[in-house]
């Protein structure tokens, strides 16, 4: 019994040698635990004490050290290796390398085009509000949705969506693309004002003066607004794919990778400041100090200067 426990954990130790195996181990590991880390992680930012209890009860029950956890692990991470080594079996004689180096290609380029509309678009929202601000209104006003840099990630996603919708529904005539989108923004809308209304007890826009509104959140007239748009990307959908596959290449690739870890940074910390700002608003103090932090760093006059309309609804 010892000598096969033995020369289970030789084995063990020798398919771990190279590095492949141990990348996907620790990737493994990093899921499994997930419940775990991201339980701390939650209590830690929010002081949800439920999760700090589900995070210990986890650990304890499941990813302790006298449970199966690491043994299953072990497991997961073998089954991987074997159907990569099938795979790549598989790939060896039915294709031929220089095609899996071209779709690789392809979809780096393609979640390339897609990112760099999202920051183009974000910050052309920006300066199109400022722009109407400015004619409209008297004065330039900065409607941005991130604690930095002039982004609004709401026109963003929505020239993101409007992008990819018309590449998938390019079979239907261009009436029906873009009351197709049309719909979807409108829906998409009317779920973010919901969360922001019912999680944070705020508005971002207010349509209650507007015709035919829902509940403030949605209106006809900025549903053609969306379907202006929208038939706009339609109609130029082949003209910015062109010009969005210019931007391709290592350089153009690696900018992509490091704009794309800044946003993901960014947007975290926008939700947390905002998250913060409504729960001060409505008279709960930090229980962490990373809540103290932030109660520093994006105070009230801040955030109302940074989110221009943005409103508590009591």
């Amino acid at each position: 019994m010892k000598d096969k426990i033995k020369n289970r954990l030789k084995w063990i130790l020798n398919e771990c040698k190279d590095k492949q195996t141990l990348v996907i181990f620790i990737t493994v590991v990093v899921i499994m635990y997930m419940p775990t880390w991201g339980g701390y992680l939650l209590h830690a930012l929010f002081g949800f004490k439920w999760a700090s209890a589900v995070a210990s009860g986890y650990l304890i029950i499941w990813a302790g050290p006298f449970t199966p956890f690491f043994p299953c692990c072990i497991a997961i991470t073998f089954a991987i290796k074997k159907l990569i080594k099938k795979y790549k079996g598989e790939v060896d004689i039915e294709i031929d390398h220089s095609t899996i180096k071209e779709k690789l290609e392809e979809k780096a380029l393609a979640y390339d085009k897609t990112f760099w509309l999202f920051i183009l678009a974000s910050i052309a929202g920006v300066l199109i509000e400022g722009i109407f601000c400015l004619i409209f209104k008297g004065g330039w006003q900065t409607h941005v949705t991130s604690v930095f840099g002039a982004f609004n990630y709401l026109y963003g996603i929505g020239a993101v969506i409007f992008f990819l919708g018309s590449k998938l529904l390019r079979k239907y005539n261009i009436i029906i693309q873009t009351f197709i989108l049309m719909i979807v923004a409108t829906i998409l809308e009317l779920l973010a004002g919901i969360m922001l209304r019912d999680l944070l007890g705020m508005r971002a826009w207010n349509y209650n003066d507007c015709f035919l509104n829902y509940k403030g959140l949605i209106c006809p007239s900025f549903s053609l607004v969306w379907g202006i748009a929208a038939f706009s990307v339609c109609y130029f959908y082949p003209k910015i794919n062109k010009f969005l596959t210019k931007a391709k290449g290592e350089f153009w690739h690696t900018a992509c990778v490091i704009l794309t870890v800044f946003i993901l940074i960014n947007t975290v910390l926008t939700s947390m400041a905002i998250f913060r700002w409504s729960k001060r608003h409505y008279g709960h103090t930090a229980h962490t100090r990373i809540q103290e932090m932030f109660d520093e760093r994006t105070p009230d006059e801040y955030m109302e200067k940074r989110f221009i309309e943005w409103e508590f609804l009591k």
